[in-house]
């Protein structure tokens, strides 16, 4: 009897079960999106590029890029003349490179279909008949391809014919008008404008058209993105046109209405470029264009400043804070006080979220009495449901009316937080100095009861944790005997917090419970207990439940206490981390060569979090808050390191000790050479630490915000108190591997 060849190979298949599916060959396919294959110039063109293939390849699904253009589809045209890469010179020149962008990587076990616009590629200058074909390297063999990887594939389209025909005066017209009126035409609320309209109008490039699209670069638009569609729109102009559109920017610049956004002024900067300015050259090149850029950029922000007079209400808010966003390295005081000015009487016009940002980060412009009423006004509490967010305005007001007037501040302060109803949190009032308001220990005491809600309770427990005396420990004892373990997790932090700050004796045993309540209709609040806690604050009976949780079970717990007992651990927990880090590296010794291999470990160690603990140990002997490490130490650390960050283990700090401050929307983090300090008291007791006399140096120059300068001086402060050496600034070293 004889078989096919193909029946032998089923038969084959079917008995060794090892054959994988014949996969179908991946393929792209190029059409126009409705199907037209001739268009005007100027006319936006939308294709539509299909991929097939099976389950074994896989499709990256991009649909943008943050530098402007998705480079994975690119496209061929021929003829090679009539037509230009509208982005080509905006590239060349700009120094921006692929940026990447969210993705999503699918099996392309059904047919991915995507619309992009051929002119954001070519913009056709001349009529005639062209051949477009698309090249993509979405597809992939590998199931988790990257932007470039050695599997991706690289696909390209059949061809597809265009036939392009001149844009008339009448043409460009009545597309103008239909742009208009789409644009123009109301929409329901909370729904965007027409995205389509607008990128019908970035590539129409018709000199009557600009005004239009110049006028969109700006962020309060209603079409999402605007801002971006319009500056590219402007950027791919044939240079015929740059002027039109510098036209159209100076007239938007003098408009009373029209917001000056960085968008705005990136433009004007882009297209005042000469035409013969050449790209540069060389190993520098891109230090040269950027500098070329920041001083056309520096003049136009110059330029906006002077035109401030002109805007009015909203329009002029905007364009301040986002002039205040860019300074340049020099402004004059006049430039300073005009935006100040400008910014203080029109602060209300600005959103929230600008509001906050403002007085976070441009704090050094509009420190003023002159800020007062304002400030006031927006201290008081917002009329919004709590959320972690809705306390910020506020907050951030009376942070800065309090710089200003400290009593009247205070004042209000303490209106608010005698209120039964509370929305500020210890953290939102982390600038005031350390005193208790026995007066109001009552008032929070009472808010705290089951029923209160979470968010009521937490912020209440954080207020007597801060600044309470511990009147109320009985009370708090009292709801955390019948909720701890089953309370949500930052109630129950911040009630514990109290005790352990103000009766360390009833916290001990509170925190065991929670510690041990793990039971399937309980919390897992215990996995972040510590950390948790500590936030608000920390204390014996913490350190001690944290040394005994070093050998929990429970890798998440063990590492939540080395976490914590790092930054926030006394003498007393030295010895108990070393002799766990010492049992931590005898248990791995015999298999430590797994530690190098990323996600594979033995079976008896299955757990990841265990191959963690190791070197989170030998960190928290080395860096930890409550020593200084030795000689003796660091060596017993080193000889017992195992895995592959072993060369870069701190030492013994040598002088100068470096001090590196960090300030995020102005809330300072202050690193003492390896150590972590997370508050100011434990920055001074760590300073403690240091002989007399030990030289220390800031890591960079002194800052040049308010709040930077003040937190430079606290340090200058401290470093005095205690009789230590403060040398010149010096850059930190470079880490060796």
């Amino acid at each position: 009897m004889r078989f096919s060849p193909a029946l032998l190979a089923t038969l084959f298949c079917a008995i060794a079960a090892t054959c994988v599916a014949q996969s179908p060959t991946p393929q792209l396919s190029l059409t126009t999106a409705s199907g037209q294959t001739t268009f005007h110039i100027g006319e936006r063109i939308p294709l539509t590029l299909t991929f097939t293939g099976s389950a074994a390849n896989h499709i990256n699904t991009a649909g943008y890029d943050r530098s402007g253009r998705l480079a994975i589809d690119t496209y061929t045209v021929t003829p090679t003349t009539g037509w230009t890469d509208p982005l080509a010179d905006y590239y060349a020149h700009s120094g921006v490179f692929d940026a990447g962008g969210l993705f999503g990587i699918d099996p392309l076990d059904k047919p991915f279909h995507i619309t992009r616009d051929l002119n954001e590629w070519v913009r056709f200058d001349q009529p005639g008949d062209y051949t477009i074909t698309a090249l993509s390297s979405r597809v992939s063999t590998k199931p988790h391809p990257t932007w470039s990887d050695d599997g991706n594939l690289t696909l390209r389209s059949h061809p597809l014919m265009l036939h392009i025909i001149a844009a008339t005066p009448e043409w460009q017209q009545s597309t103008l008008t239909r742009i208009q009126q789409a644009l123009s035409a109301p929409h329901q609320p909370g729904r965007i404008g027409d995205p389509d309209a607008l990128n019908d109008l970035r590539y129409l490039a018709s000199p009557a058209s600009i005004p239009l699209l110049a006028s969109y670069i700006r962020e309060d638009s209603d079409i999402s993105n605007a801002w971006w569609t319009a500056s590219f729109g402007l950027y791919g102009l044939p240079p015929s046109l740059h002027d039109n559109a510098l036209t159209a920017l100076n007239q938007l610049l003098d408009n009373p209405d029209f917001p000056i956004t960085n968008a705005f002024l990136s433009a004007l900067t882009d297209l005042q470029r000469p035409a013969s300015e050449e790209q540069p050259t060389g190993p520098h090149w891109l230090d040269t264009l950027t500098a070329a850029q920041i001083v056309r950029f520096d003049s136009n922000w110059h330029l906006a400043v002077a035109a401030l007079y002109r805007k009015q209400g909203k329009a002029l808010a905007l364009s301040v804070h986002s002039l205040l966003s860019w300074i340049p390295q020099h402004p004059s005081d006049q430039d300073r006080a005009i935006l100040a000015s400008a910014l203080g009487s029109n602060f209300s016009a600005l959103s929230r979220d600008h509001q906050i940002d403002s007085l976070e980060n441009n704090w050094d412009t509009l420190r003023s009495p002159s800020m007062l009423p304002v400030l006031r006004a927006l201290a008081q509490p917002e009329q919004l449901p709590y959320t972690e967010f809705t306390h910020e305005l506020p907050a951030a007001a009376l942070e800065r009316w309090y710089d200003l007037d400290p009593d009247g501040a205070l004042r209000e302060i303490l209106t608010q937080l005698a209120s039964p109803t509370l929305t500020l949190s210890a953290e939102d009032l982390r600038f005031l100095p350390p005193k208790a308001f026995p007066q109001l220990e009552s008032t929070w005491a009472a808010t705290l009861t089951p029923d209160a809600g979470d968010t009521t309770q937490a912020i209440a427990a954080s207020l007597l944790t801060r600044f309470g005396t511990g009147s109320a420990t009985a009370h708090v004892a009292t709801l955390l005997n019948k909720t701890v373990g089953t309370a949500s997790c930052t109630p129950q932090a911040t009630e514990l917090a109290y005790l352990v700050r103000f009766d360390p004796d009833a916290a001990a045993p509170l925190l065991h419970r929670a510690l041990t309540s793990r039971a399937k209709d309980q919390t897992a609040c215990f996995h972040s207990l510590f950390t948790d806690v500590a936030v608000h604050a920390s204390g014996p009976s913490l350190i001690h439940a944290a040394v005994g949780s070093l050998n929990d079970p429970d890798f998440e717990v063990a590492t939540d206490a080395v976490k914590f007992l790092t930054q926030y651990a006394d003498a007393s927990a030295r010895q108990p981390l070393l002799d766990r880090y010492l049992q931590w590296s005898s248990e791995w010794s015999s298999h430590a060569s797994s530690l190098n291999q990323k996600g594979v470990t033995d079976e008896s160690h299955s757990h990841e979090l265990d191959r963690e603990l190791g070197p989170l140990l030998a960190n928290s002997l080395l860096a930890n808050q409550g020593w200084l490490p030795d000689t003796e130490l660091a060596s017993a650390v080193r000889h017992h390191c195992l895995g592959p960050g072993c060369n870069h283990l701190p030492g013994p700090p040598s002088a100068p000790v470096y001090i590196d401050l960090h300030l995020y929307q102005h809330i300072e983090q202050i690193l003492i050479a390896q150590f972590n300090t997370p508050n100011r008291d434990l920055f001074e007791s760590k300073i403690a630490q240091y002989p007399e006399g030990t030289t220390f140096t800031f890591a960079w120059d002194a800052p040049t915000t308010y709040d930077g300068q003040q937190s430079q001086s606290f340090i200058r402060d401290i470093l005095q108190r205690h009789h230590m050496t403060l040398a010149p600034t010096q850059p930190l070293p470079t880490q060796k591997d």
